[in-house]
């Protein structure tokens, strides 16, 4: 994982310095790495910024460097005038990070402790060769530009306000004020501290005023404003408006056909509507183009897309693009983080229609009733074959996270017998033997338990149990035996038939 070091302008901010990694060695700083040849990613990244053509730079960046993620760290940058980062010096105090999943570089900020000081040009080193990363995206590239903008205004809006401020730095004033008042060693006087929060407080309002120009119909000793102040004007006043995002699933035998729709205001005309999805943690984002449908309203514009059926617990992140029909092709967000605050779906696993194996008793406070083979009071999950035949449950999943059903997997020839029962320990304790241990503890809170089939059988869902607040050494369970509704026993059975 290559990162930036103390900086070299030119050199360590992913300048392209040719195929020999001894050049890039000497200007950055390995940390640590799992990779044969870590210094290859680092260097194909380099390449790939800085010699692909500008109208081909779109089409293949994203797979070698995480361009959203590097637009926000320049957008943070600028915003909060970080002296001490990739910008202002030109490739030093940031890091890299090669993540193995998707084959990108990922651009991280680091070490933001000299902001707000200075003012910081929106487009600061666009215009710089020396520094690739804003040179060729935001400099050159529309799209990129666009996205950068949008970055701009979330942060300015979000976070960058009067409000937002106060609350955090009257916290951290009361956190520290008395502190700094006793302290006998300190470099400035405390009327100095008290001061200094009150400038503070008024970044919000003079770093707006520095990017986006004074307010509109005010009178100003600024005769005109910047291009770059004008730029950012447009890009507000241009922005297309997402009111809504909804969803809506539909299930069938093949699995769920996810239908998403965009509300979208009228008053900035738009070219384009995008879903742009995610299918998995580590999958990269796909734009897909959503199609206007009619719809009473003649205030908004309704557009909508049927997303591919994915697999069985899919986690599907998705955030919706809309492109101004304009020029400057201004872009708006919903969530308008994205692509790191976005919208989230788990494909759900199909409910089978009867099940053999059943939860017949939890325990989810064992204090005295049952130890486990290692000697351990653990609690404990008890699960019942109520069918006339042995049943093997290797390959099925046991779980108490509904984002992940698949948490833990029976071992090979796990057999319940007909009519019989099969104990669980659930302690965190996997690797232990003998005995059955799950990787998870229950709660004496309450919670909720899943049982999933095998992969053969789509990892169907064959039942699962919600429970409330169980006391020491109280038990949940099925009565009648096995096919009754769950309710407290008056006393625990483990591997025997439950009592009422």
């Amino acid at each position: 994982m290559p990162g930036g070091g103390g900086g070299a302008t030119g050199r360590s901010a992913l300048n392209w310095l040719g195929t020999a990694s001894s050049a890039y060695a000497a200007v950055y700083e390995l940390k640590r790495s799992n990779q044969a040849d870590p210094w290859a990613s680092l260097i194909n990244t380099c390449n790939v910024l800085n010699n692909t053509s500008l109208a081909q730079l779109p089409t293949v960046l994203n797979n070698v460097l995480n361009v959203d993620r590097a637009l926000w760290v320049l957008a943070f940058e600028v915003v909060f005038e970080d002296e001490d980062g990739y910008l202002y010096k030109g490739g030093g105090d940031y890091y890299l990070y090669y993540e193995p999943e998707t084959g990108q570089i990922h651009l991280i900020q680091f070490d933001g402790n000299e902001s707000m000081n200075r003012t910081t040009d929106l487009f600061y080193r666009a215009g710089d060769t020396s520094v690739p990363v804003m040179y060729r995206l935001v400099g050159n590239v529309p799209q990129y530009r666009q996205r950068y903008l949008a970055h701009i205004r979330t942060i300015l809006d979000l976070y960058v306000t009067e409000e937002a401020f106060a609350e955090k730095i009257n916290a951290y004033q009361a956190l520290i004020d008395q502190e700094v008042k006793n302290d006998t060693k300190k470099l400035s006087t405390y009327a100095a501290f008290t001061s200094g929060v009150a400038s503070l407080k008024n970044f919000p309002k003079s770093r707006r005023s520095s990017l986006v120009g004074p307010p509109a119909g005010t009178r100003s000793v600024i005769l005109a404003a910047t291009a770059a102040q004008t730029e950012l004007q447009r890009s507000y006043s241009s922005a297309p408006e997402i009111l809504s995002v909804g969803s809506e699933v539909a299930s069938s035998d093949a699995g769920e056909a996810m239908t998403i729709t965009a509300t979208v205001g009228t008053t900035v005309a738009v070219s384009s509507v995008q879903l742009v999805a995610a299918p998995g943690p580590f999958a990269l984002f796909t734009p897909l183009s959503m199609s206007e449908v009619n719809q009473p309203d003649p205030n908004s514009r309704l557009f909508t897309v049927t997303l591919p059926i994915y697999p069985s617990g899919t986690v599907l992140r998705y955030y919706v693009e809309a492109t101004a029909a304009s020029t400057a092709k201004t872009v708006t967000y919903s969530p308008p983080g994205a692509e790191y605050h976005v919208y989230t779906h788990i494909v759900a696993y199909p409910h089978a229609a009867s099940s053999a194996i059943v939860f017949n008793e939890i325990m989810a406070s064992n204090h005295v009733t049952l130890a486990d083979p290692q000697g351990e009071y653990n609690d404990w999950i008890e699960l019942k074959n109520v069918s006339d035949q042995a049943i093997n449950l290797a390959g099925m999943f046991l779980s108490d996270n509904p984002d992940n059903p698949l948490k833990w997997e029976f071992p090979a020839d796990t057999l319940i017998e007909a009519g019989g029962y099969l104990l669980v320990w659930a302690d965190e304790d996997g690797g232990d033997t003998p005995g059955l241990h799950a990787n998870f503890k229950l709660s004496a809170n309450g919670e909720t338990l899943w049982l999933s089939d095998t992969a053969a059988n789509k990892h169907a869902l064959l039942d699962s149990v919600s429970f409330d607040s169980l006391e020491a050494d109280q038990t949940l369970g099925r009565y009648p035996d096995g096919r009754g509704p769950l309710q407290i026993l008056s006393s625990p059975s483990p591997l025997f038939e439950n009592v009422e």
